[in-house]
């Protein structure tokens, strides 16, 4: 993952952790809701957040995966996974 500064057009890499095993899992959606806390999700329910800009990430997995469509309003999770609405 990269965060870029749009005045300067210059690109910083930011380390992620090692997601599962499962080869298939794919970051969907990425929400910063200011330039030090965001959240990233993964087809297979990891929830990554960070706090500090992307220094350093907590990961932790929904427990649903198979996850088509995400929304995040306001701490709030709206998901889609096989075939269901899914909020938390």
């Amino acid at each position: 993952m990269y965060k870029g500064n749009l005045t300067t057009n210059t690109w910083e890499a930011i380390q992620t952790p090692r997601l599962s095993n499962i080869t298939e899992e794919k970051i969907i959606e990425i929400n910063f809701s200011d330039e030090f806390n965001g959240r990233l999700i993964t087809n297979k329910g990891g929830n990554l957040y960070t706090e500090d800009g992307g220094e350093t990430w907590k990961l932790f997995y929904l427990g649903i995966d198979n996850i088509t469509a995400i929304s995040i309003h306001e701490n709030r999770v709206y998901m889609i996974a096989n075939g269901q609405l899914f909020t938390k």
